[in-house]
């Protein structure tokens, strides 16, 4: 295993009883750990390691991305987002707070892969659609996310198990045996793009 992206040699070599050893060595490339970052004025895709610039937008600032009551407030490229459908494992971390105690909305949506939103109880609800046609929900029951607090999430999958962590606890797992399936050509939205 690698320990971070980039392009590395990767060499084989044969050896036959009696023979010299052949070897023969190719470029590799591996990508690294993460698909996307939010810095206090853009986004960052990674390709083989190495950090992309996608530009920046009104909505986003050092406090983060502002979700409008309605429409994407930010959408991001499929191509540059593609890497979380059919990974065998990934971790989406983020932190959220409400502007006022009625908030409430899609926070983010990758069309047919993963949705998530925060319902008029102030509590999250994680979609997944996978590979082998389900779909899974997530719920965070219980916890209020719209008290005008800052909250971490984590949404992961790792060993056959989606999981959903806020602030530090798990609040609900599901049994996931596929990864997230991807419809093409659908970006990556933040807020509601209806």
């Amino acid at each position: 295993r690698y320990s971070s992206g980039g392009e590395y040699d990767a060499s084989l070599t044969v050896i036959v009883p009696g023979e010299a050893p052949v070897q023969s060595t190719v470029p590799v490339k591996v990508s690294g750990t993460s698909v996307l970052s939010l810095t206090d004025t853009q986004f960052m895709a990674y390709e083989d390691g190495a950090a992309i610039a996608l530009g920046g937008d009104d909505s986003i600032d050092a406090a983060g991305i502002r979700l409008l009551a309605t429409g994407a407030a930010v959408q991001v490229r499929r191509q540059d987002v593609v890497d979380i459908v059919e990974a065998n494992d990934f971790n989406i971390d983020f932190s959220i707070r409400s502007d006022t105690m009625a908030s409430k909305g899609e926070l983010f949506r990758l069309h047919g892969s993963i949705l998530t939103s925060v319902d008029a109880e102030g509590e999250l609800l994680v979609r997944a659609w996978t590979t082998d046609n389900r779909e899974l929900r997530l719920e965070g029951t219980g916890v209020v996310l719209n008290d005008r607090k800052e909250h971490d999430i984590s949404i992961s999958y790792q060993d056959d198990l989606l999981s959903l962590v806020i602030d530090g606890k798990t609040v609900d797992t599901a049994v996931m045996t596929a990864p997230l399936a991807g419809l093409p050509g659908q970006n990556l939205n933040f807020g509601n793009p209806w």
